[in-house]
């Protein structure tokens, strides 16, 4: 007869294959993309309102604006390094990367000529302001869809042949 104190080596091993399962199932119901964040969510509305005043701004020398360029870039930083410190996060990171295109070359743009004409600024506006969309609709439906989340890559980068 067998002793109930001394587990065997079958009896080990099935349990050791039970806690494998339950740590499967536990991170199959896990959620597939980051959870929403309040943070975000916010961050990037105050951000994309900051970047219409940045390109709204263009009008004028650059070298006037440089501070405000500067302390956007800076927000736009953290931000970023905020969304890719976020487990599951790869598609907010994609559309902040996005983004990040936009903005330097916006800013190489306005640099280099100095001013933004009245004809740039509106293609210039009208693509950040798809991207920053894409990236709030994204943070938006973290919230409201969960995992159901459907994204339409596309809308932000359109636009980036515009210009």
């Amino acid at each position: 007869m067998r002793s109930l104190t001394k587990p065997t080596y079958s009896n080990q091993l099935y349990i050791l294959s039970l806690w494998i399962g339950l740590l499967f199932v536990a991170n199959a119901c896990s959620p597939l993309i980051a959870l929403h964040d309040p943070v975000s969510y916010r961050t990037a509305l105050d951000l994309k309102v900051d970047f219409k005043f940045l390109v709204e701004a263009s009008e004028e020398q650059y070298d006037s604006k440089e501070a405000d360029v500067i302390k956007f870039r800076k927000a736009f930083e953290k931000s970023m390094a905020y969304e890719e410190g976020r487990y599951r996060n790869e598609l907010t990171v994609e559309q902040y990367q996005i983004m990040a295109d936009i903005i330097k070359r916006f800013v190489d743009t306005w640099k280099e000529n100095g001013t933004i004409s009245e004809f740039t600024r509106p293609a210039f506006l009208k693509q950040s302001q798809a991207a920053w969309d894409e990236i709030i609709k994204l943070e938006r439906a973290k919230r409201t869809e969960g995992i159901k989340l459907k994204i339409d890559k596309t809308a932000a980068t359109s636009a980036q042949t515009n210009i």
